[in-house]
């Protein structure tokens, strides 16, 4: 007879335990007396292959119940130019409005990215250089306010209370930095394309996701002070 045993229901165990218990009826029916004589090679087979199946579907039940439910996070683009290094960059995202629609048009978004002057100490002045704008072709301008000078080993976060990075740096600069008059709906799952340009390093064109509004990161606070 089939063995059955008592967990407690919606986990994964319960999908294996089924399965278990499933299988064994399988095997009951292979094993079961057939009036003296043994099932027939096809039979055999094929009920093999049924208990096979069964196997399978239980532990995929239970995989499924053990993911379900997981999101993954957006990752931000990043790239680099001269000694600038930009990474996790992305544009704000907030809760859908109409189907996948992140933003409408006329809206201005913010950017949240991290930008560090990867240069050699050694080297004086290499790596000193300034963020000058940030544009896209989606946009009708951009505004870039604080201080965006970026010395050696200095980082610059913006919609960040820390630099999202794996370089150590000894210091960082929060700005912000605003995409102005959106022309056309921002959606989510669609990637963007913003250049920043630096005064020594010059342009970098990166395609930027929108942030998934469940997994982002508070901006950080501030008087910020307009730059050219």
């Amino acid at each position: 007879m089939p063995r059955y045993v008592s967990v407690p229901p919606g986990t994964a165990t319960t999908a294996l335990v089924q399965a278990a218990s499933r299988r064994e009826e399988a095997w009951a029916v292979v094993h079961e007396p057939m009036s003296g004589r043994q099932p027939a090679p096809g039979l055999r087979l094929l009920t093999a292959v049924v208990v096979a199946l069964i196997v399978v579907t239980g532990c995929g039940t239970g995989q499924l119940a053990q993911t379900a439910g997981h999101v993954t996070a957006t990752n931000g683009a990043e790239g680099s130019v001269g000694a600038m290094l930009v990474r996790d960059a992305k544009l704000h995202g907030r809760l859908p409005v109409a189907g996948d629609t992140m933003h409408e048009p006329g809206a201005d978004v913010p950017l949240r990215v991290t930008i560090i002057s990867g240069a050699s100490p050694s080297v004086p002045g290499v790596g000193a250089d300034r963020l000058v704008s940030v544009r896209s072709p989606l946009f009708a301008g951009g505004r870039v306010t604080g201080d965006t000078r970026i010395d050696v080993g200095q980082a610059m976060a913006a919609g960040y209370d820390e630099p999202v990075s794996s370089v150590t740096t000894t210091g960082t600069t929060r700005v912000g930095i605003t995409l102005l008059g959106l022309r056309a709906p921002l959606r989510a799952g669609m990637t963007y394309p913003v250049t920043f340009t630096f005064e020594r390093a010059g342009p970098l064109t990166l395609q930027l996701p929108v942030a998934n509004p469940d997994f982002v990161v508070p901006r950080a606070d501030g008087d910020p002070r307009t730059t050219r």
